[in-house]
């Protein structure tokens, strides 16, 4: 009997994202919509910068003058903040 070889599903996911959302490195403004778009969480590019200088925001490279995102270190810093399902306010963290 034949085996029928099923697809790789390995960068199904990466198919399925907006192309400008495609690549490794994005900008505040590009970073700012990605988090919105990709994940639901809006984060203003003025909240980015703030946290650029006070700290508690995703990391980020620069090149000279300009600020760039990675994908994964948006990805990670998301996922960092998120607390898991609460049934109320006073529910304590699972952290």
């Amino acid at each position: 009997m034949t085996e029928i070889a099923m697809p790789s599903l390995q960068g199904a996911a990466e198919l399925c994202l907006n192309p400008r959302f495609r690549k490794p490195r994005f900008n505040p403004v590009e970073a700012s919509d990605y988090l919105a778009q990709v994940h639901g969480t809006p984060v203003a590019i003025a909240t980015l910068a703030k946290m650029r200088c006070l700290g508690g925001g995703p990391s980020f490279d620069r090149f000279g003058r300009s600020i760039f995102y990675s994908r994964a270190d948006l990805d990670a810093w998301v996922s960092g903040r998120m607390t898991g399902t609460r049934r109320s306010t006073s529910d304590q963290s699972a952290r």
